[in-house]
């Protein structure tokens, strides 16, 4: 073949092979065959989300973290017993050592003893070289007796060495299954590690909404929907502004400055001079002799903030408020009917708007009845029962015609409240 046409087909075999592809479609195609390659997370597209789907993935992550961590505690209290217990087998395989040496030792010395020959009948032989009162009969007994040793010795020594095989055995068993604990405990370390992550990462996105960290301990508690009824009763109250409440310099007469003249369920928390905080808060009595300012007690404990054990359990100060904000504190005190319902500077810097919510409307009841409408009402009970009870009614209000200042000084006594 003419090299010119040689080269024309090298060439076209050269441009006929596949080309080699570029490192950026073999990662491509080598995460398309490798399912376990991904290179991104496809809910990083979408960092916010929606707040239910992430709120169930968090508890469904906090669930699986919870599960691989308590099986990683039996797994580490299993290792360690069986850690503990080959530690203990092995002395005892020491021993076992000891007494098979020790027994083959003796065994030894009596096979030794046994060698030399018994008395023969010329009168040579041990015999002749013992001492002159030990006799050949007593010679004989002694050899008959080493016999008798010597068997129970070998049969005492199968024993010890049938145990140590099955301690050696039972040895072994424990190094698998202490091995296989290791094993399996160092596998679930990535696991745990994963899932934190994973749980950090939902986290953080639903930190993005708002949430804090008393919301995220919620939801994992009671759920999102529970949480989310919770949220709402307590988003649109001041409670949640922790400088309105939360006093730390403030003293016991500070505090009962600060809340004189105020209405039921004004409170502040401060702290004590001797450790834990204090919660001062305002409840009026019906009984007289008792105070209007009540001060209790908020301990402060490895478990949580709380009244009395075993109620302590809220993490911080914001839960225990937002908790008794919708529910009384007469579950720990008889006389605190009420919940804290106003933080002291949201009373102080909203009085007018307080007072004017918590008036009743005007006691109509108690208004009276002017001798006109008496008159009507008696001609009314004289016609039919009917229609007594009809003008009955309407009586209990004054005619537009009449103020209610001409009711005189009882009426005018009830419309001054």
């Amino acid at each position: 073949m003419a090299p010119s046409q040689a080269a024309t087909n090298t060439k076209s075999l050269v441009s006929a092979a596949p080309r080699r592809p570029r490192p950026q479609q073999r990662r491509r195609r080598y995460s398309d065959l490798n399912p376990i390659y991904c290179p991104h997370d496809d809910n990083e597209v979408q960092p916010q989300g929606d707040m239910r789907s992430l709120s169930d993935d968090l508890i469904r992550y906090s669930q699986l973290l919870l599960q691989q961590k308590q099986q990683l505690d039996q797994k580490k209290t299993s290792f360690n017993a069986i850690r503990e217990e080959l530690i203990e087998q092995k002395q005892n395989q020491g021993a076992f050592v000891q007494a098979e040496k020790m027994i083959r030792s003796q065994i030894a010395i009596l096979e030794s003893f046994m060698k030399v020959p018994p008395v023969n009948a010329n009168g040579t032989g041990s015999c002749a070289a013992s001492a002159a009162n030990v006799s050949c009969s007593t010679r004989q007994e002694e050899h008959e007796h080493m016999r008798e040793n010597l068997s129970k010795l070998k049969a005492h020594l199968e024993i010890i060495l049938s145990k140590e095989s099955s301690l050696n055995m039972y040895i072994k068993m424990r190094k698998e299954e202490e091995q296989l604990l290791e094993r399996q405990i160092n596998a679930t370390k990535p696991e745990i590690q994963e899932l934190l992550m994973r749980k950090d990462k939902l986290c953080q996105r639903l930190k993005s909404f708002g949430l804090t960290e008393d919301d995220l301990n919620t939801i994992l508690d009671v759920g999102y929907d529970d949480w989310k009824d919770h949220y709402e009763k307590v988003s649109n109250l001041p409670h949640r502004n922790e400088s309105s409440w939360l006093l730390k310099d403030c003293k016991r007469s500070d505090a009962e400055e600060l809340l004189k003249g105020a209405p039921t369920g004004t409170f502040l928390i401060r702290a004590r001079d001797v450790g834990h905080y204090a919660l001062s808060i305002v409840c009026h009595q019906a009984q007289a002799g008792l105070p209007d300012i009540h001060h209790c007690i908020i301990f402060e404990q490895d478990t949580g903030f709380g009244f009395a054990a075993p109620y302590n359990i809220y993490p911080t100060l914001n839960s225990l408020v937002e908790h008794y904000a919708c529910n009384s504190l007469e579950e720990h005190n008889d006389v605190l009917t009420t919940v804290l319902r106003l933080p002291v500077y949201y009373w102080i810097q909203n009085k007018q708007l307080v007072l004017e919510q918590e008036l009743p409307p005007p006691p109509t009841a108690n208004i009276p009845i002017p001798a006109s409408s008496r008159a009507r009402e008696r001609e009314d009970v004289a016609t039919s029962s009917s229609s007594s009870l009809l003008s009955s009614s309407e009586t209990k209000t004054p005619p537009t015609s009449i103020s209610p200042s001409n009711f005189g000084g009882s009426g005018g006594g009830g419309g001054g409240q």
